[in-house]
């Protein structure tokens, strides 16, 4: 994503910005879950609950069909093996608790947009593709 964002800004002129956001709210994550998260964990489970909750199905989860994230290299498996991977063993099942994922939804878009504010102030102070 970042090589193809820097070919398009350079070759357009234009402004790319690139977010990560479930490791920009990383310290949300843990402050809102007391633990860390997950693909399709918590964080990201929360996160479509908080806007979208009949998308979000709790009857189908068990806690079984989560697995350790093998993205330091100690394995890797094609096709991926579950549908759920936590970022550290144990922590980052979902809660689906609906309180907690408006909390978690907001406090996000509030980090992203402040970084989306931020990058554009920076941008236009430093005269970039004006």
């Amino acid at each position: 994503m970042n090589a193809a964002a820097t070919r398009v800004a350079n070759a357009r002129r234009v402004r790319v910005l690139v977010v990560n956001w479930w490791t920009l709210a990383d310290d949300i994550t843990k402050a809102v879950f007391k633990q860390n998260g997950g693909h399709a964990g918590n964080n990201e489970t929360a996160y479509i609950q908080a806007f979208l909750p009949d998308s979000v199905h709790p009857e189908r989860y068990k806690p079984e069909m989560a697995s350790p994230n093998a993205s330091a290299g100690a394995y890797y498996a094609a096709p991926v093996a579950s549908t759920i991977l936590l970022y550290e063993k144990g922590q980052g099942y979902p809660t689906f608790d609906a309180a907690q994922a408006r909390e978690y939804f907001r406090k996000v878009n509030d980090r992203v947009a402040e970084l989306v504010l931020d990058t554009i102030k920076k941008w236009d102070l430093a005269g970039v593709y004006e």
